[in-house]
Formats: structure tokens, C-alpha cells, sequence
């Protein structure tokens, strides 16, 4: 079965085919992210637990349908 990242993963992500890392290897990366929200004001707090879990809970799911394919 063909498993598509946007079955299980909703909004917008920035795909990077050929990027590098602090080191400088070169990686691909997948990614999103939320504007506007300051970790250090309990105000944004609220938001931004809505933005990791439903992002990081739609991440996961992806993962343990594809991870048997890299193994």
C-alpha cells in the first residue's frame, strides 16, 4: 500500500530536497512552522501545544506507517 505524506499530515510544509546541516552535510528536510508566538509568553501557550500536538501527532502516525520501509 502507497502511503502519501498528505494523508497524515494537514497545512503547509516546506520541502527542501538539498539542504545543509550546521555541520554542513548535506540533508533533505520537511518542515512548518508557527509565526507570531513567543515560547516565553504563557498567553501563546495555548497555541503553540495546539500547533505541536496536532502536528507532532500527525508526524508520528506518517512515520509508523512508512517506517517499515526503511528498515
Amino acid at each position: 500500500m502507497k502511503y502519501t505524506f498528505d494523508e497524515y499530515v494537514f497545512g503547509e510544509w516546506i520541502w527542501l530536497a538539498e539542504t545543509f546541516d550546521e555541520d554542513g552535510s548535506e540533508m533533505s528536510k520537511i518542515y512548518t512552522d508557527i509565526t507570531n508566538v513567543n515560547i516565553f509568553n504563557k498567553n501563546d501557550w495555548p497555541r503553540i501545544i495546539s500547533f505541536f500536538k496536532q502536528n507532532l501527532i500527525s508526524l508520528d502516525l506518517f512515520w509508523c506507517m512508512v517506517k517499515p520501509h526503511f528498515e
